[in-house]
């Protein structure tokens, strides 16, 4: 049976000039693995739908004993030209694309998880000031993943560190583990709960930017059994520096 539905796309293997094989985030079924041919004669071109998280229109074939579905008809759905355009977007959106292609198993399924996805991409194209997007980006998707980080609440001390095999904030030499030193940690606790729209006028230097960056990775790889490791990361570090 053909069914329409809307996806993100999160990985892409190219299978030859006019064909590959599409892992989408869809909104119906979850996330998927499709089989694309005739590429070439797609609407749009190729880079805008292949491009890491773009969101698409598709008419696929869904059959519940397949592991590879088939995409009947794609077009672009909600089209996202900073995405393509701007380098420093274009970074963040392969960075974050990695992380949830490594993080989203194959059939999950979560509506509400792909509406917040679906407008944190069009946030991301439209929105001038992206420099703490990632940062904002990677603390809501672990709410849905079920270890966003709990508030410090009241500490005995006004400097504290982050612990992240517990998620939760402690005073200075109550971690057990791996954990995200003071600097760093108070920006962390003023992000968290924060309006995107607030987003814009939090100051955070280079340094912590850099520290809270690597630090939410590392909680991710501690927290996703699936994510070992982000190669992405270096590159967009890169693009920061600039």
């Amino acid at each position: 049976m053909i069914h329409s539905t809307t996806g993100i796309l999160l990985h892409t293997i190219k299978h030859s000039d006019s064909s590959a094989v599409l892992h989408v985030f869809t909104r119906d079924f979850g996330r998927k693995a499709y089989f694309l041919r005739g590429l070439s004669k797609k609407k749009n071109s190729p880079r805008s739908i292949l491009f890491p998280l773009s969101i698409l229109e598709l008419q696929v074939t869904d059959r519940d004993n397949k592991s590879l579905q088939q995409i009947n008809e794609v077009s672009m759905h909600k089209p996202t030209f900073e995405l393509l355009s701007n380098p420093v977007k274009s970074s963040i959106a392969i960075f974050l694309n990695e992380v949830l292609h490594r993080s989203i198993e194959v059939n999950y399924h979560n509506e509400v998880l792909y509406d917040f996805l679906e407008n944190a991409i069009q946030l991301l194209d439209s929105c001038d000031n992206v420099k703490n997007f990632h940062l904002w980006f990677m603390l809501e998707l672990s709410k849905y993943f079920g270890f966003y980080p709990m508030k410090k609440g009241e500490l005995h001390s006004a400097k504290f560190q982050f612990e992240l095999e517990s998620g939760t904030f402690t005073d200075i030499g109550g971690c057990s583990g791996a954990y995200i030193d003071v600097s760093t940690a108070a920006v962390l606790d003023e992000i968290l709960g924060m309006k995107f729209d607030k987003l814009s006028s939090l100051g955070i230097s280079s340094f912590d930017r850099k520290t809270l960056l690597h630090g939410l990775v590392d909680y991710f790889i501690i927290h996703v059994p699936n994510l070992k490791r982000v190669s992405s990361l270096e590159v967009l570090e890169t693009v920061f520096e600039f």
